[in-house]
């Protein structure tokens, strides 16, 4: 479902953007249909990556917290251990 709301969204920023472009240059707003299918196209391939790279990113995170978690838990053994030690 996620992948579909960034197509959706590739799309309209795609065709949104030529008509914006033809719009500050002056031209016809549909001059050349084709370019705007293929801008869609590209704004589809652009949010689907954004998408596989937030995935991606999460997984990093979670990761990296569950190490961290991991290394304070070493550490508070290691500070208790040393405590005993030298009582």
């Amino acid at each position: 479902m996620l992948t579909l709301g960034y197509s959706a969204l590739g799309v309209c920023s795609g065709f949104f953007i030529m008509i914006t472009t033809n719009a500050m240059r002056k031209l016809p707003l549909m001059g050349r249909p084709w370019e705007h299918v293929l801008a869609a196209g590209l704004g589809v391939a652009a949010f689907s990556y954004l998408g596989d790279w937030e995935v991606e990113a999460r997984e990093r995170l979670a990761e990296a917290v569950k190490l961290r978690q991991e290394q304070k838990k070493l550490e508070a053994a290691k500070a208790a251990a040393k405590a005993a030690q030298t009582e």
